[in-house]
């Protein structure tokens, strides 16, 4: 019998629940695909030598424990929405044991369909999961693995146990239940009376704690590690604490107070939509919990796409301008390491060669001790012929025309210091060799020609006569080449890699520091130097090879991309069925009113509008409030970045308030359609 009325129950609310149940059954499909992708063939080779891969088990972790709380959640306002019949059926006397196996039974129909339709769906998808996994990581390669019964065992185990978990609890939450609270819901909904000053007083407080929190997060120095005992890091922690306070004290109690001065206003009755505003006052204090919270995860969904646009825009942007090419080697180790290259079979294609001057300079103009961080400094110089042969072979360096007292500025440290490009280009450079005209700096440039680890600091692209022009000794020789006939990650490849970081194999430039540039000298040496107030040490790498280093890195960032995209685009989508389900859940509740005004002589269109423009308000709120939010935090981010896609980042953003504006849809649908079904002989009388 009791099966019976749960699977009556079950089919009568099936039609509210359908997206919550789809966004189950992705939870379960994405869970089912992490977990046996570490049995397809290609991944567990990789996976030997690559341990970042165990990313995936975080994803799947993070998954199990997110659907722990939806469904915690879900199964909360799904036991709100049924007060009044489980008040009835106590006061009618079936013991309360035998209503939380009736709750359980029904929300367990609905939750293991999703099992199993997530089951299938991961079935049907694993491929493409793997597939788009490796396409991430920079591999293109097929699979054909796609079935694992392990994987559907331990699935189907772990989302049994998160069920059997939340019915516990949901058996403890109906235990509790009181049957005059049941019966009279406007009772249990009443808020305690505050203090009109602590109400003004709270309500002023959530706007100043979320506008002190955004003013105290340009405080912050963010390129700092993230360690609980820096300092730096518990002040991250305590605005951030302060911002979700302030958005708490904006729901409870900033919007109502201001909706009910809306109100008291008499403006406000001659506008029907200013008048709508302020009677959501009351619906704004009721649900602040589940507003808060969903302000929380529409802000994490947009921070954490915005962090896998950074990462896709600029690290991957870092990994190629670090090693460009397959080989740039300098002349003092070309030999050496293409012979021993071409010993392990390899094969070398030549690309190009650049030649490279180190003179003494210094950079006349505004902010120019903090661009060049001394008052004079060696930099190295190429020609423009030299950059353009470079720029045949290299992708990502910008196309160059000079003028004859023109240079481009390359360097890597100008991204930090926080200057607009225009007051670099307002700079000059003057050298220490006589004759010399100084030089106009027209452009700025983070990529350098061949990779930036084989140069010292700052690099000048200058025209070729000036070139020809500067006289120093000894110049260097970089060759670039394209290695065939060797794996980018093979074991050779990566000896050769950190064999390039040892000190044995670094340049080493000690730069005389004197107040008189004209008097300033370069030395160049192989051999520590005497540590002195006047002598600044450069290094750089002799060569440099596009190997396993770059390849691990490339993966990893594949991975981690992969990973922070899925979790907020699933976030966003479970979050937003739950949001969802608790708007559905007021339809009771508001099943009274809709009837006395329609007995009033209230158009049912009319009311119906209403109920859309109030749905749309408390539903959108926090959604845009959250958005807000995270294009702040990501727009300081992009500060402290010499570039943030911005375009990907609203592009993602637009995604994100697509999803929750469909939820919306499917929400005021799913309202108007239960309001419509009201019948008098159903309704609660007073």
């Amino acid at each position: 019998m009791i099966s019976k009325i749960a699977f009556k129950n079950f089919r009568q609310h099936l039609a509210g629940r359908v997206l919550y149940l789809v966004a189950i059954a992705l939870l379960v499909m994405i869970s089912y695909d992490c977990l046996t992708t570490f049995e397809n063939p290609i991944i567990l080779k990789m996976s030997r030598l690559n341990p970042i891969l165990g990313t995936l088990l975080i994803l799947l972790v993070a998954l199990l424990v997110f659907s722990l709380l939806i469904i915690f959640y879900a199964n909360r306002f799904f036991v709100h929405q049924r007060h009044s019949e489980f008040g009835l059926l106590i006061v009618s006397g079936l013991p309360r044991g035998r209503i939380a196996w009736l709750f359980f039974l029904e929300t367990l129909l609905g939750e293991v369909l999703a099992l199993l339709m997530g089951l299938v769906l991961g079935l049907l998808t694993n491929k493409l999961f793997a597939m788009l996994l490796l396409r991430f990581m920079g591999i293109s390669q097929e699979t054909n693995h796609w079935w694992s019964l392990i994987g559907l065992r331990d699935v189907s185990v772990a989302y049994l146990v998160i069920f059997a978990i939340v019915g516990v609890l949901d058996a403890i939450r109906i235990f509790q239940l009181r049957p005059v609270r049941l019966l009279n819901p406007e009772q249990s909904a009443s808020q305690p009376l505050t203090a009109p000053w602590l109400a003004r007083f709270l309500a002023w407080l959530g706007p100043v704690l979320v506008a002190g929190s955004y003013l105290a997060i340009f405080k912050l120095n963010w390129l700092k590690p993230f360690r609980l005992a820096d300092r730096a890091s518990l002040n991250t922690l305590l605005i951030f604490m302060a911002l979700l306070l302030g958005v708490w004290f904006v729901f409870r109690d900033t919007l109502p107070q201001l909706c009910a001065r809306l109100r008291q206003s008499k403006w406000a009755y001659r506008h029907q939509r200013i008048l709508d505003l302020a009677m959501t006052g009351s619906e704004f204090r009721r649900h602040h919990q589940s507003l808060t919270l969903t302000t929380v995860f529409v802000t994490a969904s947009v921070v954490l796409l915005g962090i896998a646009a950074v990462s896709y825009a600029d690290n991957y942007r870092d990994l190629d301008e670090e090693a460009p090419v397959d080989l740039a080697v300098d002349q003092a180790y070309h030999d050496q390491v293409a012979q021993e290259i071409r010993d392990q079979g390899g094969q070398l294609e030549r690309l190009t060669s650049i030649q490279v001057k180190a003179v003494p300079a210094q950079m006349i103009g505004p902010h120019s001790r903090e661009i060049m961080g001394q008052r004079n400094m060696p930099v190295e110089v190429i020609s423009l012929a030299a950059y353009r042969r470079v720029q045949r072979h290299q992708r990502g360096l910008p196309p160059l025309q000079l003028q004859d007292r023109q240079a481009l500025y390359i360097s890597y440290n100008f991204q930090y210091q926080k200057l607009p490009a225009q007051v670099l280009r307002q700079n000059k450079i003057r050298f220490a060799q006589p004759g010399l005209p100084q030089l106009t700096i027209s452009d700025y440039s983070r990529q350098y020609p061949l990779g930036n680890s084989l140069f010292y600091a700052d690099l000048l692209v200058v025209p070729d006569a000036f070139f020809d022009q500067l006289q120093t000794a000894p110049a260097r020789q970089l060759t670039g080449y394209r290695i065939k006939k060797m794996a980018p990650d093979s074991a050779f490849l990566r000896k050769i890699d950190q064999a390039s970081f040892a000190s044995k194999n670094l340049r080493k430039m000690v730069y005389h520091v004197d107040s008189s540039l004209r008097r300033s000298w370069l030395k160049l040496s192989a051999t520590r130097q005497k540590k002195s107030a006047n002598l600044i040490s450069y290094s750089s790498n002799s060569y440099s090879v596009r190997g396993p280093f770059q390849v691990m890195l490339r993966r990893f960032l594949g991975v981690v991309i992969f990973v922070i995209v899925l979790l907020a685009l699933l976030m966003t989508f479970a979050w937003a069925s739950v949001f969802s389900l608790r708007q559905l859940s007021q339809v009771e509740q508001n099943r009274f009113d809709y009837l006395t005004m329609k007995k009033l002589g209230v158009a049912e269109d009319e009311l119906l509008r209403y109920s859309d423009r109030q749905n749309r308000r408390v539903f959108l709120t926090p959604v845009l409030f959250g958005i807000a939010n995270g294009l702040f935090i990501m727009h300081f981010v992009g500060w402290h970045l010499d570039h943030l896609p911005l375009k990907l980042l609203y592009l993602l953003t637009l995604v994100v308030f697509l999803v929750y504006w469909f939820f919306y849809l499917f929400t005021a649908y799913n309202y108007r359609r239960l309001l419509r079904t009201t019948q008098i002989s159903t309704q609660r009388l007073i």
